[in-house]
């Protein structure tokens, strides 16, 4: 099982949670894209995403600590965690 899959839609960015499943509480889940937001950490460790009720992930294009991985974003894979940034970015542009 794949970790952590994002595609987009027009307005939306469907996110498969993988192997993260459990821990989250549901597989896939829909979020509209101006309810999303995104934060690179200073040390580039990892990216701080949240969505409009205040929930929040770590997320990583690489295992660090408690951060969820992600594999790839539209069909992309991040090659650090500026990159995946820069992927979230345009996802909600």
């Amino acid at each position: 099982m794949a970790n952590i899959v994002v595609t987009s839609t027009l307005n939306t960015i469907v996110v498969d949670f993988g192997v993260y499943s459990s821990v989250v509480g549901y597989k896939i889940a829909n979020f509209q894209k101006r309810m999303i937001s995104a934060q690179l950490i200073e040390d580039l460790s990892f990216v701080r995403v949240e969505n409009s009720q205040g929930i929040h992930w770590s997320v990583s294009y690489a295992t660090f600590q408690e951060a969820l991985v992600i594999d790839s974003i539209d069909g992309i894979a991040p090659t650090d965690n500026e990159h995946l940034f820069d992927l979230l970015k345009d996802l909600m542009a």
